[in-house]
């Protein structure tokens, strides 16, 4: 496959998107992983969540723990990222 035709399909997907969110992640100092299989417990299915991204603060004497899971699409013409969910956690010391 020519390079032109790779670079066409790629613009088919909702790829760019992807990447162009996790560059803007990194740069503001959140951990990226990208493509993260998971057990979909409704239908019994594996499925791929396309950015998971994760950052660790220091509260006063506490650990906050912030997790992001985004799915990019590309659906005609247009692109969108869904937030799926946010979590929070914090780790209070012993």
């Amino acid at each position: 496959m020519e390079l032109k035709n790779f670079e066409k399909q790629i613009t088919k997907t909702g790829f760019p998107l992807e990447h162009k969110i996790g560059e803007i992640l990194r740069s503001s100092g959140w951990i990226v992983i990208n493509n993260r299989y998971y057990v979909d417990d409704q239908e019994e299915s594996i499925r791929e969540i396309d950015l998971v991204a994760y950052k660790v603060r220091q509260v006063q004497h506490f650990k906050v723990f912030t997790t992001l899971i985004i799915s990019c699409k590309r659906k005609a013409s247009k692109m969108f990222g869904r937030y799926l969910r946010e979590r929070t956690t914090l780790l209070i010391p012993t």
